[in-house]
């Protein structure tokens, strides 16, 4: 098994995924999770989590309201309607093409990302 992490500008882990090297490079998605962080509104952990089935569709996006209720109360769990991403990006301001990559299962980057 082969892991490729990515890490933004402050050392924080946003992605993690694996490849199986036993079945030709072969991902295995349900390893998959992204991470989003922003120090503004949450500066101790993440501000959502999101993970993957083993055909690499999007399970959830759990995004935690430990910022608001230290013990999680009152989190949110999205999914990759168009209706929830619109929801997370007002709730986190992020981009289109940011949202959009954290529900595609590929960790690596894309090139045209902010």
């Amino acid at each position: 098994m082969t892991t490729i992490d990515l890490f933004d500008n402050n050392y924080d882990c946003v992605g993690t995924e694996s490849i199986d090297g036993t079945e030709m490079e072969t991902p295995v998605y349900e390893r998959t999770i992204k991470w989003y962080y922003d120090r503004e509104i949450n500066p101790d952990r993440e501000l959502f989590t999101v993970r993957f089935d083993g055909d690499g569709e999007l399970i959830q996006i759990y995004f935690n309201n430990y910022h608001h209720h230290p013990d999680g109360q009152e989190s949110i769990v999205f999914d990759a309607s168009v209706e929830d991403l619109l929801e997370l990006r007002n709730l986190t301001g992020i981009s289109e093409n940011l949202a959009n990559y954290y529900t595609q299962v590929r960790v690596t980057p894309m090139t045209d990302l902010p």
